[in-house]
């Protein structure tokens, strides 16, 4: 049995992602700019990216889509939120933006983009450039229950270290060995704390996260995986229905 602590949620100040160089042009769209603009990044996070354009160009708060160069003349597009808009002394300014959602298929790009920056850069200890959060499941029933769960956009789980609120984690949930593992963008949006008396009084962390993939997305995986771990454990009902939107397909 768990019971919740009196101290309540848990937030932090402290820088939540590790940040690398990543000085390149990469093109952005916003509503007010009425055209893509170039921007020159400098610097990447699991979380966002920091980049530089001329001044007026984007309001505080408006939404962007980043599209960043890939190998073989490829892209991948992330939307972000802009968190701050600084001027600098060359009439340009500097923007940092939180990544907000990407496709699946891109967040394989973006993971490796990081992978391959992580060996180029060292790291301090005990930093990684992909936060990851590993669920594992031996019970089809107890997978099909969660997974269920991520359609709806939303997900929560029980850790036994602290994560921060509005921190960015790869959700990776695994350990039904004739299933792919499922790599998820996950934000930490609450984190209650609670002392469980089952484990003599340790402290864990109950996540409420929410999903950075759109929804759609999100509801064809779903529905694929519960299809496949009914194969596995015939006793689990295969009745599980989404709403998808079949004629979306992966790349």
């Amino acid at each position: 049995m768990m019971r919740q602590a009196t101290d309540g949620r848990m937030t932090s100040s402290r820088r939540r992602h590790f940040r690398v160089p990543m000085d390149i042009a990469v093109r952005l769209i916003a509503e007010d700019v009425g055209e893509q603009l170039f921007v020159q990044n400098r610097d990447i996070s699991w979380g966002g990216v920091q980049f530089v354009l001329p001044k007026g160009s984007l309001a505080q708060t408006e939404p962007v889509r980043l599209i960043f160069p890939w190998s073989k003349g490829g892209k991948f597009v992330v939307d972000a939120e802009v968190l701050r808009i600084n001027p600098l002394e060359n009439g340009h300014t500097f923007v940092a933006a939180r990544f907000s959602s990407i496709s699946m298929n891109d967040q394989q790009r973006l993971e490796k983009l990081l992978r391959m920056l992580e060996a180029v850069h060292k790291m301090p200890q005990g930093e990684e450039l992909v936060p990851s959060l590993e669920v594992l499941f031996n019970d089809p029933q107890d997978m099909a229950s969660k997974v269920a769960e991520v359609a709806t956009g939303r997900l929560s789980v029980t850790v036994f270290s602290p994560y921060e609120v509005n921190q960015s984690i790869c959700l990776v949930l695994v350990g039904i060995t004739e299933l792919p593992v499922l790599r998820l963008r996950a934000r930490v949006n609450e984190v209650r704390i609670f002392v469980s008396e089952a484990l003599a009084g340790r402290q864990a962390y109950e996540l409420d996260l929410s999903f950075e993939h759109p929804l759609g997305e999100l509801k064809r995986v779903a529905e694929s995986f519960i299809e496949q771990l009914c194969k596995i454990d015939p006793t689990l009902k295969s009745d599980w229905s989404f709403s998808v939107d079949h004629s979306l397909e992966f790349e």
